[in-house]
């Protein structure tokens, strides 16, 4: 069952030893040498003894240590199940293999510390910082819970974080590859160049997720990824909430955006101020100058999209091409041998009124029937030739920016004059009759 997102599943037993009603549960031998080790503000004295006695497993369950500087201390191996680790800095401590279980590390810093195998299975990590930590093929089962914790850049490499809440965590560039996500609670997090490759993501929940520049391969399980809550007030018992679903997490934050009312408009609107269709026919040396092309735009806050990629197996190739330019800006049309560029104009020019840029190679020709295009659609612009693409970068604020933004200019002038109040009946009579009067004379 899903769990309702922004809760804090503060245990009991983390309840009773916050408050001090459970007593320390460990070896008093070990957490004596441990007092020691932090009275002398010291990792030395704690990590020879560790030195000396390498087959002694320490023992500090429902140990308090809430507040205490433990960087670099060698804790690999250590129960410290229950533990109260609320502020705690373990800044580039080592805590391999060591068993959390349930352990409260409430705003602790975890920064680069190195956890390979460690057990934090029901641990609390709430406002905690894990920055470039280790923490590969750790076990964070069940109720781990992460909230408004910093991950950043941090290594989940095989880690088992099923049903784990990550909701509104920062997971820029985090690493999950092979990780086990089902039915993990990634709500609101920030998936910013988040590695997922090979991960188990089934079921994972992604309501209001930012995600952007998100990495999947073919083995990643993105199967029934619920996107948005939706509650049906009058609905029986039992039927009151459904999951919207998808199969990519890349379509995940774009399904979100379809289903928020008056969202569409906005998408659309944001689009048509960057996104940049280029058309054109993608041989190796008609590509270098395309790809020259979308970087001098991208450098000029643009977003070029190059359709050189198979479309949707559910629709035509031409249905593809008008989706995207009814999202873009304008267009750029690369004439120079391009055999499927008419029919892609065709499919463009008569239902999208927007801004559409040929181009051409100086000494090549246009085809035939593109004259006609330019005499129906005012929008479409006259030619531009260039030697090559080092020409064509080096002018494209007027070959490409300036046209496209005086070409928009008249197609809003255009929509206005569409929108004037209607001219009365009597006012086209009178018209009539005195253009007859003046007949007459």
């Amino acid at each position: 069952m899903k769990k309702r997102l922004g809760t804090d599943p503060l245990t009991e037993d983390i309840l009773q030893l916050y408050r001090g009603r459970l007593e320390f549960a460990g070896n008093k031998r070990h957490l004596e040498i441990l007092d020691e080790s932090l009275r002398r503000r010291s990792p030395r004295f704690w990590n020879r003894w560790r030195e000396q006695n390498p087959r002694v497993v320490p023992d500090l369950k429902r140990v308090n240590l809430s507040g205490r500087a433990l960087r670099g201390l060698n804790f690999s191996r250590t129960k410290l199940d229950e533990a109260l680790l609320r502020r705690v800095d373990l800044l580039g401590a080592n805590l391999e293999r060591a068993s959390f279980r349930k352990a409260d590390f409430l705003s602790a810093n975890l920064s680069s510390v190195h956890a390979g195998r460690a057990n934090f299975s029901g641990a609390r990590f709430r406002d905690a910082i894990l920055r470039k930590g280790d923490f590969q093929r750790t076990t964070c089962l069940d109720e781990t819970y992460f909230r408004h914790a910093n991950l950043q850049e941090a290594d989940f490499t095989g880690a088992k974080l099923a049903g784990a809440d990550l909701s509104e965590t920062d997971l820029t560039r985090t690493c999950f590859d092979s990780a086990d996500l089902t039915i993990a609670n990634l709500g609101e997090a920030i998936l910013n160049e988040t590695s997922f490759l090979g991960a188990n993501l089934r079921g994972a929940g992604l309501h209001g997720a930012f995600i952007r520049n998100v990495q999947t391969d073919s083995k990643t399980d993105q199967h029934s990824l619920s996107v948005d809550v939706h509650v049906a007030w009058n609905a029986p018992p039992g039927k009151g909430i459904t999951f919207t679903e998808v199969d990519d997490i890349r379509l995940a934050q774009f399904h979100g955006i379809i289903e928020e009312h008056g969202s569409v408009a906005n998408l659309i609107s944001a689009s048509a101020k960057r996104v940049v269709l280029i058309l054109g026919r993608f041989l190796p040396r008609r590509k270098t100058v395309l790809n020259r092309l979308a970087e001098a735009l991208r450098d000029r806050g643009k977003v070029p999209v190059i359709f050189d990629f198979p479309g949707p197996n559910n629709r035509e190739v031409s249905d593809t091409v008008r989706f995207i330019a009814g999202m873009s800006q304008f267009v750029v049309v690369d004439m120079t041998k391009a055999n499927s560029v008419p029919l892609e104009l065709q499919a463009t020019i008569p239902d999208l009124m927007i801004p559409v840029l040929p181009i051409i190679e100086s000494g090549q020709t246009i085809f035939s029937m593109f004259s006609d295009l330019q005499r129906r659609y005012f929008w479409v612009q006259p030619p531009v030739s260039y030697k090559d693409a080092g020409q064509l970068v080096k002018h494209v604020d007027k070959a490409i920016l300036e046209r496209a933004e005086f070409a928009e200019a008249q197609i809003r002038e255009r929509r206005a004059a569409s929108v004037r109040k209607p001219m009365s009946v009597l006012r086209v009579n009178k018209g009539l009759i005195k253009s007859a009067r003046r007949g007459k004379k």
